[in-house]
């Protein structure tokens, strides 16, 4: 078996699912672990994770 032949066995074996894209809320269609449509919304994400660690930390801070 080639390894041409064994990469698309492996390929037709990836479940593949409809879903909503975690940032716009566009549909979109790909493997389980796919959360956003695009670079720019993966981006945004990423973005706001950062902010949002960035002001949980200025909180904690603020407390004590």
């Amino acid at each position: 078996m080639s390894p041409s032949d064994l990469a698309r066995q492996l390929a037709a074996r990836r479940r593949i699912i409809d879903s909503v894209c975690a940032v716009c809320g566009a549909p979109i269609r790909g493997t389980t672990y796919r959360s956003y449509c695009s670079n720019r919304c993966r981006s945004a994400a990423r973005r706001q994770r950062l902010k949002d660690a960035k002001d949980q930390g200025e909180n904690a801070t603020a407390k004590g």
